[in-house]
């Protein structure tokens, strides 16, 4: 029987059949041919369509092939402990759908030796994905220790004698222990070191304002680990001070350059320390539950303040200054690697003819002024730092002085470049405010900027303005001689 009901026997039964078969016809729906009818021209079109048509195309593949999840910086990385965790990140490649969002999970508690992992994964549209891990190292905080001294103190020994005893550039070793009620002034370039394993705590019992005062002595070098705590309030001073009383309003001070300071937590205190002059240094420390502010930097040249942690400080004299630092007077001041967490008033502050200024790596949350402010002075770099914000009380745009991560005010040739702002009120923000000093002097003019190259996500207001009245509210928006260019906005953020 033939391929369809009414061509067997036909004379093109055979002929009809190959055509079939070739796929130049299928008959009609009851399953003839009818080969006596007419050939009509639509059915001539339809064979026509039908041999020379593109062949249909096989049904894709099913996508089985994962994305691949590549790591930006190494698969180990070794941190020492209370340095900023900066997360490279990692990106993702498929196939089929391209460049895909990488999700990222795990923390890094840098204060708290240990091996931590993070996971980064990417799940491209057929669901496949692929996961991999960073492993980061939080390393103990070790300050070499010093072995050769001169003199060793323990509690309960005759300090002011010993210490007179080293004399000029002598090396004190303190034993570990608490030494209640102490409040000593070091001698010209001697070195203060913690003994071996050995973890002295100053303990100023809530009376004393200052454990170690230098009364305008220079080159004094502080090697912890040292603990320092219960120092009540001292005008400009802190628990640990260069300045001798009444130095702040005789400025500029000379002679009491190089204090080095390594290896200190200090808390409970009202200030935690405040140096003065060139080429002084605050490193590998801890400022926590302070009243007041956590450094400042004055009067000198070629200031180092390095890997520290900052927290829980309240800024309760706000009205005159407070938060995590201020500086005043410096040149080549260098803050790197610093976390500031739940700070009240601005995080890092420079305040006043401070030039070539450089913030890097620093990290923030949770500061309810500024992050970074950088005031009335000069050639700042700011570079490669996390800040998050949400605080809350931002208002009046960008001239906010709530819940900012970066404002610059009356600051000329400042570099904002390669840093990360998530969720303040403002983001970044420079002002011009048009009002003279305390001294009639016209204000810095806030020009010559670069902002570039940031990600600014969930920051509402980020730009520049000129203002009028001092602290607003009446501004004008742009104008100012600031170059903006290269910046990633994400969720709603907008340069104004």
């Amino acid at each position: 029987m033939g391929r369809f009901t009414d061509t067997a026997g036909h004379w093109a039964e055979d002929q009809i059949d190959w055509a079939a078969d070739e796929d130049w016809f299928e008959g009609f729906d009851d399953g003839s041919f009818r080969p006596d009818e007419p050939f009509t021209r639509a059915q001539a079109a339809t064979v026509a369509w039908r041999k020379f048509r593109e062949p249909e195309p096989p049904p894709p593949a099913p996508d089985t092939v994962p994305p691949v999840v590549t790591l930006l910086g190494e698969p180990e990385i070794t941190i020492i402990q209370h340095s900023p965790w900066v997360d490279p990140g990692a990106t993702a490649w498929d196939n089929v759908d391209g460049e895909l969002p990488v999700a990222t999970e795990g923390t890094v508690d840098t204060s708290t030796p240990g091996e931590y992992t993070i996971r980064y994964t990417a799940v491209d549209a057929a669901g496949n994905r692929h996961v991999i891990t960073r492993t980061v190292k939080v390393q103990k905080l070790e300050v070499p220790p010093q072995t050769d001294f001169d003199v060793t103190i323990g509690p309960g020994d005759n300090i002011a004698d010993l210490i007179t005893e080293a004399g000029a550039e002598g090396r004190i070793g303190w034993r570990g222990g608490i030494y209640n009620g102490f409040s000593h002034q070091p001698l010209p370039g001697q070195l203060w070191a913690a003994c071996p394993g050995e973890g002295p705590v100053f303990d100023g019992a809530n009376t004393y304002t200052h454990a170690i005062e230098g009364h305008g002595i220079p080159a004094v070098t502080i090697q912890g680990p040292f603990e320092i705590r219960n120092y009540g309030r001292l005008e400009y001073h802190g628990a640990i001070c260069s300045l001798a009383p009444g130095d702040w309003y005789n400025h500029p001070i000379r002679g009491i350059e190089g204090w080095k300071i390594a290896g200190a937590e200090i808390h409970h205190c009202s200030y935690g320390a405040t140096l003065a002059g060139d080429n002084v240094e605050l490193t590998d420390f801890v400022l926590r539950d302070l009243d007041d502010l956590g450094f400042k930097i004055l009067f000198g040249a070629d200031g180092y303040v390095a890997r520290g942690e900052m927290y829980n400080i309240k800024a309760e004299s706000w009205g005159h200054e407070g938060g995590g630092s201020k500086s005043w007077e410096t040149n080549g001041l260098v803050h790197e690697d610093i976390h500031l967490q739940d700070i009240d008033g601005p995080g890092l502050w420079t305040d006043s003819n401070n030039d070539n200024t450089v913030y890097r790596r620093i990290t923030a949350e949770r500061v309810t002024n500024a992050a970074i402010f950088h005031e009335i002075s000069q050639s700042a770099l700011i570079e490669d730092c996390t800040l998050t914000g949400g605080t809350g009380g931002g208002s009046n745009g960008i001239w906010t002085r709530a819940d900012v991560g970066i404002q610059i005010a009356n600051a000329g040739y400042v570099t904002i470049r390669r840093n990360r702002l998530t969720g303040f009120y403002a983001g970044i923000s420079c002002i011009d405010q048009i009002r003279d000093d305390q001294y009639g002097n016209d204000l810095t003019d806030t020009t010559g900027g670069e902002v570039h190259d940031n990600t600014i996500d969930g920051c509402r207001y980020n730009g520049d303005a000129r203002d009028h009245t001092v602290g607003g509210p009446k501004y004008t928006l742009g104008g100012l001689p600031v170059h903006w260019h290269d910046n990633e906005l994400l969720n709603g953020s907008l340069i104004n």
